[in-house]
């Protein structure tokens, strides 16, 4: 039992993979945190997104466009014109896309809760199907004495973690864990 507890110490170094490669675009301008969105200026940051996506380059292709956090008011499933964009997003690269955005429960009469705003990831497949949606389940909170914010006092928080696995063009599948900003303190 001694022998057993003591190899069970040791630290584990899983050997390097260097077989496969996960190509990926992060894509996150300065966006401003103020003023109003409307029509136009949610189609400007849509098209501005998009022309950032795409590589001008045809190598190496993607597995994976990111849009991380960001203050721009998208739903996929209320917004056709950003369904659009993510058609466009990925049959140009042929990739998968995993964004972040606000999204509200349906009730039991099919009517959307607003005030349960959830901050969710999303994923759709390369071929444009929609995949998993994890919505964020640790909310950030802090007080410095000074100031204070707490995110459970206008988002509701996600059940529990997501996991999906992810295609690479040479074949491997990457098993992908989603988290929204404070979660990867978690």
């Amino acid at each position: 039992l001694g022998l057993i507890l003591a190899y069970a110490t040791l630290p584990y170094h899983p050997p390097p993979n260097t077989d496969h490669d996960l190509h990926a675009r992060l894509v996150q301008p300065d966006t401003p945190l103020t003023g109003s969105w409307d029509n136009a200026r949610l189609e400007a940051f849509l098209q501005e997104q998009l022309k950032l996506s795409v590589p001008r380059q045809a190598q190496p292709k993607l597995d994976l466009v990111l849009w991380p956090e960001q203050p721009a008011p998208i739903d996929y499933a209320l917004q056709p014109s950003f369904q659009a964009a993510t058609a466009q997003l990925t049959s140009a690269t042929q990739a998968a896309f995993l964004f972040d955005q606000v999204t509200y429960p349906l009730s039991r009469a099919g009517e959307l809760e607003v005030q349960q705003p959830r901050n969710s990831a999303q994923l759709i497949h390369a071929d444009g199907t929609t995949g998993s949606r994890y919505d964020k389940m640790h909310l950030f909170r802090f007080d410095n004495g000074r100031e204070q914010y707490d995110e459970s006092r206008v988002l509701e928080p996600g059940r529990e973690p997501v996991l999906f696995e992810l295609p690479a063009r040479d074949g491997h599948i990457w098993r992908v864990a989603l988290s929204v900003c404070y979660d990867l303190r978690f």
